[in-house]
């Protein structure tokens, strides 16, 4: 009954705060719409992936950081507390919303490895300077160039792209799909897709806005990592002329240098390029946020983990009591 009654407690909180928290992130996105179209967009995937991420993040962080442990340490071994109804409830939605991700989880990176499978198959190496990420051309006719993998990238071009792009459009191209690499872009969609809240929430515009700030932040990176905005709005262009009309070679975990969205996206990025463009050389230093960003998260991190290290014994106890009252 121990170990019955702590697990129902878990996944109960789990549902309630992922409930709440999602009820916030709603109210937030709405009111603050705005707002966040006005952030830096060297900041903006940063800022809505936390957004998206926040209640689950908080439910996990609670439940593990505070909840598993004043059960585990103040509740009796011996309790013969039984499950109310309302509790049983919550503990059956928690479980149904961990089981959900899971299973996403698996479905994608799955689905994503078959997919790498087939294309290593026929890909040949394209030979490049980066050594985070290996480059296959595939003989596909379909337009595709995609950023696949978690722990080992690898970056495919379709020969049709290849043929279509100039040495330093290519170039460029590949140069975005690096910046995507750099930034675990793959990872982040990926948990972004896992956790997405049924389509009626208008969980897929979200999605989107993230995956356009993140191209636009690609975009930056690329051009501060010396390439030409010339050469990416060129690339940028010619693949979405090609890609107009295709089949979606899309892969759940894959960054795409033009992905499924609408061409004003496209044309929004090309219109940034060029206003980078006429810029003076000097000023894409600050394309992207200070490097002093690492430290900063580092000493936010360290302030956290400090923070609960100080609070966990003396919050136990009322956590305990919080837990005895939803028995009840």
């Amino acid at each position: 009954m121990f170990y019955l009654l702590g697990g129902a407690l878990c996944f109960a909180v789990l549902f309630q705060l992922i409930a709440i928290g999602t009820l916030v992130k709603v109210v937030v996105i709405r009111f603050a719409s705005s707002r966040l179209r006005r952030t830096e967009p060297s900041r903006l995937p940063g800022l809505l992936f936390l957004i998206h991420l926040a209640p689950f993040l908080l439910a996990f962080g609670v439940v593990l950081g505070f909840v598993l442990p004043a059960f585990v340490r103040l509740e009796p071994h011996s309790t013969r507390e039984d499950l109310n109804p309302l509790l049983l409830v919550g503990a059956v939605l928690g479980a149904a919303i961990l089981v959900t991700i899971l299973t996403r989880l698996v479905c994608m990176l799955s689905m994503t490895a078959r997919q790498e499978t087939l294309w290593l198959d026929q890909a040949k190496p394209l030979p490049v300077s980066d050594k985070r990420s290996s480059v296959f051309v595939l003989p596909t006719p379909a337009p595709l160039m995609a950023v696949t993998g978690l722990l080992r990238p690898r970056i495919f071009v379709s020969q049709q792209i290849v043929s279509a792009l100039t040495q330093h459009e290519l170039a460029a191209a590949l140069s975005h799909e690096f910046a995507h690499v750099r930034s675990r872009d793959n990872l982040k969609q990926l948990l972004l897709r896992s956790t997405r809240l049924p389509l009626w929430s208008g969980a897929s515009a979200q999605l989107k806005s993230w995956i356009d700030s993140s191209e636009v932040l690609a975009d930056r990176s690329a051009i501060a990592a010396g390439t030409s905005p010339y050469h990416l709005a060129s690339a940028l262009v010619k693949v979405a002329r090609l890609s107009s009309g295709a089949a979606s070679l899309s892969v759940i975990a894959a960054s795409h240098l033009v992905p499924d969205c609408t061409s004003s996206a496209v044309a929004s990025r090309v219109m940034q390029l060029r206003e980078i463009l006429d810029k003076p050389a000097n000023s894409t230093t600050a394309l992207l946020p200070k490097r002093n960003a690492g430290s900063m998260k580092l000493l936010l991190a360290a302030s956290v983990a400090a923070l609960y290290l100080l609070s966990l014994n003396p919050l136990l106890p009322r956590v305990h009591e919080a837990l005895e009252w939803l028995v009840r």
